[in-house]
């Protein structure tokens, strides 16, 4: 087996300089890092006896963290300003274009797919109980309601123009159902005092006995657009603005 000789360090007296004068130089660092805290931090930061001194940094400081404030009038980077259309009072496109489709499955010629809740009767005065009238909107044409378990051949758009539209019971979406609202001044669905039952618009109606109108998972084709719930007139904890038990093919916006 074969063993290498041991080394042999020989110190000269330049390399003994060197060292001193390195550690003369650590020395010296860290003396005028110790007078830079003092003039950061003051000198409690090494008075043992006034206890520990309250590190005034925020998270990010403390984390390294670089933070720019944001001024109203700017944006993050890569984001779009979109101007605010809401009460604007100009028509609404989705309401002024011609009526002239017909619905894509079905036999009924005549069936009217677009209604607009005010030819139904609705005021939207605030005062005035919309309800009947909106229902009668949804309900229109023989629609697939309960016990109907699907139904794609009798689709609705139920139109709000502007407008509070006072209720005293739910609204019910229909399947393949669309609450659309004026989107340059949202209508506004307002549960009156006396209202009774789960939400103000309700996707999916529950039975006395706890079984809902559609099943979950096959509860389909709905969308609500444009509109201010209001349920403030209503006594706390009797109603929801929404009750959304829905599946595929569904939105809500705005």
């Amino acid at each position: 087996m074969l063993r290498r000789q041991p080394t042999k360090i020989t110190l000269v007296q330049d390399d003994v300089a060197a060292y001193d004068a390195n550690k003369l130089k650590k020395d010296q660092e860290k003396s005028q890092q110790q007078r830079a805290d003092l003039n950061s931090y003051g000198d409690s930061r090494f008075n043992l006896s006034r206890g520990p001194r309250k590190d005034t940094r925020t998270k990010e400081q403390r984390l390294g963290v670089q933070v720019q404030a944001q001024s109203d009038n700017s944006a993050p980077l890569h984001t779009t300003n979109h101007v605010k259309r809401y009460g604007s009072g100009t028509p609404y496109w989705f309401s002024e274009i011609t009526r002239q489709g017909k619905v894509a499955y079905g036999t009924n010629s005549s069936y009217v797919v677009w209604r607009n809740v005010m030819d139904y009767g609705a005021k939207g005065d605030g005062v005035t109980d919309d309800t009947d009238a909106i229902n009668n909107a949804t309900y229109d044409g023989n629609r697939c309601a309960y016990p109907c378990e699907s139904q794609t051949t009798t689709p609705a758009i139920v139109y709000f123009p502007p407008g509070t539209y006072a209720v005293s019971r739910p609204l019910v979406m229909l399947y393949y159902t669309q609450f659309i609202g004026d989107a340059n001044n949202l209508p506004v669905i307002l549960g009156l005092p006396n209202f009774y039952g789960i939400a103000l618009l309700d996707s999916d109606p529950y039975l006395s006995y706890g079984v809902s109108w559609w099943a979950n998972q096959n509860n389909m084709w709905r969308q609500v657009r444009n509109f201010v719930l209001d349920i403030r007139q209503i006594p706390p904890g009797v109603a929801n603005c929404l009750h959304w038990q829905v599946a595929q093919g569904t939105s809500l916006q705005n």
